[in-house]
């Protein structure tokens, strides 16, 4: 991203690997122009200051000295032990978003944080992820016994048929189960998927497997679903297929903000839930991130949109309504569409503000990522689209705004904080 900075008089590179001398930050790449003109001096005490750890950027911060010694465009790097990879953060803006004033650690002045390249495994290739999975058809707000059922679909795309639809459990599925269609996707009828069943929410195991789907209105209705509503504890039926698109629910947001190992990182949040692919191979990426930077880094509050379409409330008792800006308060999150690009899909429901700096380089520009070896990236925003309640927003490869279903493909990360 910083490549559409050249031009700039000039960019600070402030290195925390253990580098301290101030002829090491005097140096020259001629593969980042940007990077070329080093200036980590900022005027403190009464004269040069060259901050070598975030505690020093801290120091800086609380002396009103953010804009002077780190201009927008400036990058912080830090070490992630789990690759080895330098992550670099780039300036992009200050006291944006809020901090959470409740938060015990609450601290004052900010600079904005945006992830300059995506994030990347250790062989410097982009780690892509699944925003969130497909869910569950149903959930069992009361224990089902063995037997026959049914549900009417109203929802119909390509070979999916709308219709009434009937299978037959041999096992009881018990209160707080799931009922599941197994790798339902729009390519084939309702006819040729299978249903899965689960004991409760999110539950890895399925009780039972690839029972068979039939037209016909047999046994007990369970509800009815369409592409736009559905009756008590079934769910949209878009989000069976395609996932869900908001952002306080999604797997993605987890990962951004959890430490734990791989297989600790992933839980259910709503009714309806199901475990991305990646919950079992992925830590988070908190995991491998150093301790002097994230004691500075703060929680924030975070503006959310919520589609026209359908949400439901998440098993934290959180409230979510269409049409609204909601909050969430974390450490990191994935940028939203004003801010990179000052654009909404829907002036009265604004999920952020544009980020200072592309008001000085200009708004418009492309915002392409790149991974470590130099390939750009597909890396998603926490905005949605406001028409579908399973679409979430990226910018592809041209460094443009796109929608993308939540779980039919990944998509690469550049994420934001802020420190303090």
């Amino acid at each position: 991203m910083s490549a559409y900075l050249n031009g700039r008089d000039v960019s600070v590179s402030v290195d925390f690997n253990g580098v301290t001398a101030i002829d090491d930050h005097l140096s020259w790449d001629s593969d980042n122009p940007v990077e070329n003109r080093v200036i980590t001096q900022a005027i403190f005490n009464g004269g040069i200051f060259w901050p070598t750890s975030f505690e020093q950027v801290h120091k800086i911060l609380i002396n009103g000295l953010a804009e002077l010694a780190f201009p927008v465009g400036s990058i912080l790097k830090v070490t992630d032990a789990d690759t080895g990879n330098v992550l670099r953060w780039m300036v992009v803006d200050y006291n944006h978003p809020q901090r959470d004033e409740t938060d015990p650690s609450f601290r004052s002045p900010t600079v904005t944080l945006l992830l300059d390249d995506v994030y990347s495994k250790a062989d410097r290739s982009a780690l892509t992820l699944q925003y969130d999975a497909g869910e569950a058809l149903y959930y069992c707000a009361e224990a089902l016994e063995a037997g026959t059922y049914h549900f009417v679909n109203e929802y119909a795309e390509n070979q999916i048929a709308a219709g009434t639809y009937q299978f037959t459990l041999a096992q009881n599925v018990p209160k707080g189960g799931q009922i599941c269609l197994k790798s339902a996707n729009t390519t084939k009828p309702l006819t040729g998927t299978q249903v899965t069943t689960y004991a409760s929410v999110g539950a890895d195991s399925p009780l039972e497997d690839d029972v068979a789907i039939t037209e016909g209105d047999g046994g007990t209705l369970l509800g009815t679903t369409s592409g736009a509503t559905a009756t008590e504890n079934m769910n949209n039926f878009t989000r069976v297929l395609f996932g869900s698109s908001n952002y306080a629910q999604s797997a993605m947001r987890q990962w951004l903000n959890s430490a734990g190992a791989a297989g600790e990182v992933w839980t259910p949040q709503t009714v309806f839930d199901r475990p991305p692919a990646w919950a079992k191979t992925q830590a988070g990426f908190l995991h491998g991130l150093p301790e002097d930077f994230l004691a500075y880094v703060q929680t924030a509050s975070i503006p959310c949109a919520g589609n026209s379409v359908f949400e439901v409330d998440s098993l934290d008792g959180t409230t979510c309504k269409k049409d609204t800006v909601y909050t969430v308060k974390d450490r990191f999150f994935l940028p939203s569409q004003p801010e990179m690009y000052g654009t909404y899909d829907n002036n009265a429901v604004r999920d952020g503000t544009i980020y200072r700096l592309w008001n000085e380089v200009g708004a418009s520009i492309p915002k392409t990522v790149q991974d470590l070896l130099n390939t750009a990236r597909r890396y998603a925003l926490r905005s949605n689209n406001r028409w579908t309640p399973t679409a979430a927003k990226i910018v592809n490869e041209e460094g443009t705004v796109a929608t993308a279903y939540a779980n039919m493909d990944t998509y690469a990360v550049a994420p934001v904080c802020v420190i303090g």
